[in-house]
């Protein structure tokens, strides 16, 4: 069954996409800290995590279930 659910003949996202998800958030995470346009950052790292979190629930190749889709959206936004 999980085999089933987890089996692309396409990933879902392009690799290359998920490196950058990562190392933007890395380097925000890194410009908060240290202070270096603290605000920039902070406003660059929400907006990278809402359209990461839109990118989910929008991508037809994920097949999430709605309720799961919502719930995903609105524990993103509390967290954000």
């Amino acid at each position: 069954m999980v085999a089933l659910l987890f089996h692309f003949s396409v990933p879902p996202f392009a690799v290359e996409m998920l490196y950058a998800f990562i190392i933007l958030m890395v380097l925000f995470g890194v410009g908060m800290s240290y202070e270096l346009k603290r605000l920039e950052c902070s406003l660059a790292f929400v907006a990278q995590i809402s359209y990461m979190a839109y990118s989910l629930y929008a991508n037809e190749n994920l097949r999430y279930k709605p309720w799961l889709k919502v719930s995903y959206l609105l524990s993103t936004a509390q967290g954000a």
